[in-house]
C-alpha cells in the first residue's frame, strides 16, 4: 500500500499540507508510470491505433489519477475516526504526548 495512509495516521489533522501535496504528486507520478509501462512494455491498454496516441494516454493517466484522488478523499475521514477510536481503546496518548513517558503495564496472568 502506498505511504499515504501511514503518513496520515501519525499526524494531526492540521499538519497535512505537506503530506497531501507530496501524496498528490507521488500519485500522479505513480499513475503516469503505470500507464506508460502498461502501454509501452505490456501493450495491455485498449488504444485505438487510428487515433493519436498521446491524448489517449493522457486520458488513461487523468482517469487513473482522478480515481486515486477521490479514493483518498473518501477514505481519509473514516481513517481519522478509526485512529481516534483506536487511540482511546488502546489508551494511547493524543498529539504531543510521548509514548516513552507511559509506564508499561505488566500483563495479568
Amino acid at each position: 500500500m502506498e505511504q499515504t495512509h501511514i503518513g496520515k495516521l501519525g499526524n494531526h489533522v492540521g499538519n497535512h499540507g505537506g503530506t497531501y501535496g507530496s501524496t498528490l504528486v507521488s500519485q500522479l507520478v505513480d499513475t503516469t508510470a503505470v500507464v506508460l509501462i502498461s502501454h509501452y512494455a505490456g501493450h495491455v491498454l485498449p488504444v485505438n491505433l487510428e487515433e493519436r496516441l498521446m491524448p489517449q494516454l493522457l486520458g488513461f493517466i487523468a482517469s487513473g489519477y482522478l480515481f486515486k484522488v477521490l479514493a483518498a478523499l473518501l477514505d481519509t475521514g473514516p481513517l481519522y475516526v478509526l485512529v481516534h477510536w483506536l487511540r482511546q481503546w488502546l489508551e494511547i496518548p493524543g498529539e504531543g504526548a510521548e509514548l516513552s513517558s507511559i509506564k508499561p503495564v505488566a500483563p495479568t496472568p
